[in-house]
């Protein structure tokens, strides 16, 4: 959702999360349960605005490269005609 409005994001570094958010590029990876980092990782996008913006700009690519509507929805068609 942050990534369709543009928004940078921290996320942990579980499931399949890391195949999304790439850290330092579309955003910041934390380890589950390290409460220390996902603070630290905060902090830091708090106090750098060139930083927000990149990861944001980032992850709104990715969304609309892979994530959009129209996207999922041609993808869908695709699978529902190869089955």
């Amino acid at each position: 959702e942050a990534f369709s409005v543009g928004k940078p994001v921290v996320a942990t570094a579980v499931g399949g999360t890391p195949e999304i958010v790439e850290d330092r590029k579309n955003g910041l990876l934390v380890q589950v349960k390290d409460v220390d980092g996902l603070a630290d990782a905060i902090i830091e996008l708090i106090n750098n605005e060139d930083e927000r913006r990149r990861y944001g700009v980032a992850g709104y690519q990715r969304y609309k490269n892979d994530f959009s509507y129209e996207k999922m929805s041609e993808r869908y068609i695709e699978y529902y005609e190869k089955i």
